[in-house]
């Protein structure tokens, strides 16, 4: 939804007053979320800055769109960085980028193996419901581990 034509030069005066350039990027230098990307008042309610950055040019937004970052800089508001695309690209975004940020193996928070334990199990020719008692985990969590499908990283 945009703003009325009367409205939209005191949207956008105020808007740009809260960025910087720096490098190829306008910076949101207003208030930010816990995520770093910029926040705004905008209709009665807080919108991130770069969908308000995205409509003030005159873009639509969809329903269920997201302004996504080609840049992997949350508080830039460049629209010459911003692209439209779904739920899906977004995640399938931040797994290409590496922006994922969680840990892996034994320094997850609900891993009940060591990465010792896992290249134990790799290297153990005894059958899974054998080492699935001994390590406290499931035969189908063995199975896993051999074939790769979980603790890839080792």
């Amino acid at each position: 939804m945009r703003p009325a034509v009367t409205q939209l030069h005191q949207i956008e005066r105020r808007f740009y007053e809260k960025t910087e350039r720096r490098g190829e990027c306008l910076e949101w230098v207003g208030g930010r979320n816990e995520h770093g990307y910029g926040i705004s008042w905008f209709n009665g309610c807080f919108i991130k800055a770069h969908r308000l950055a995205w409509m003030l040019v005159g873009n639509d937004l969809p329903q269920g769109k997201f302004v996504l970052h080609s840049c992997d800089n949350p508080p830039c508001v460049e629209v010459t960085h911003l692209y439209l695309g779904t739920r899906s690209d977004n995640a399938r975004d931040m797994w290409t980028r590496k922006r994922r940020q969680r840990p892996e193996g034994e320094l997850s928070p609900t891993a009940k193996l060591s990465n010792e334990s896992v290249l134990s199990i790799r290297k153990s020719k005894e059958r899974s419901v054998v080492l699935a008692a001994h390590y406290g985990v499931t035969p189908r969590t063995i199975q896993q581990i051999r074939s790769r499908e979980t603790w890839r990283h080792l």
